[in-house]
């Protein structure tokens, strides 16, 4: 397929969501602070990123799948975060549960950087993740959830706007 996809945080269900976007066809670049999922799924046929920001730098579109509100500014700021090293008109979906506040807070950042950034909280656990049977339930510019259907669709399969 040739489309790079980010996943960063590949626990419980980033791993899943990479090895799905991998069985599908896309090309995924994760990048977690633990090694282990890492290297699982370097074996996959994953590529291993060193930071968020080279995340950034190889795909125009990412998964941010940390736990909360804190972890997704980690992975948004700094010299090693998206924004900086994202180009202009990427797009990022946080599938952490955060506050609609905190979801529009980290989506004006974006919008700052040129970026689109949607609310994608996940339902299904851990089993979901692995069977690409997510239920996403997404918040956001409408535009970029059909411009990513192919990649949203390899996660999950009820996917709500």
């Amino acid at each position: 397929m040739g489309v790079k996809v980010g996943v960063i945080g590949t626990g419980n269900m980033g791993f899943g969501m990479a090895s799905n976007l991998l069985k599908a066809g896309f090309d995924v670049v994760a990048y977690d602070m633990r090694r282990e999922p890492l290297d699982a799924l370097g074996k996959k046929g994953a590529s291993i990123a060193p930071d968020a920001g080279a995340v950034g730098r190889e795909c125009p579109l990412v998964f941010s799948v940390v736990i909360d509100y804190q972890q997704n500014l980690a992975v948004l700021q700094g010299p090693y975060g998206l924004l900086e090293n994202m180009a202009r008109g990427g797009c990022i979906f946080v599938c952490s549960t955060i506050s609609p506040n905190h979801a529009r807070e980290l989506a004006a950042m974006a919008a700052q950087r040129g970026l689109r950034l949607l609310d994608s909280p996940v339902s299904g656990g851990r089993e979901g993740a692995e069977a690409g049977t997510l239920t996403l339930m997404i918040g956001g510019d409408r535009s970029a959830v059909e411009e990513h259907r192919g990649a949203l669709g390899a996660v999950g399969r009820r996917i709500f706007y």
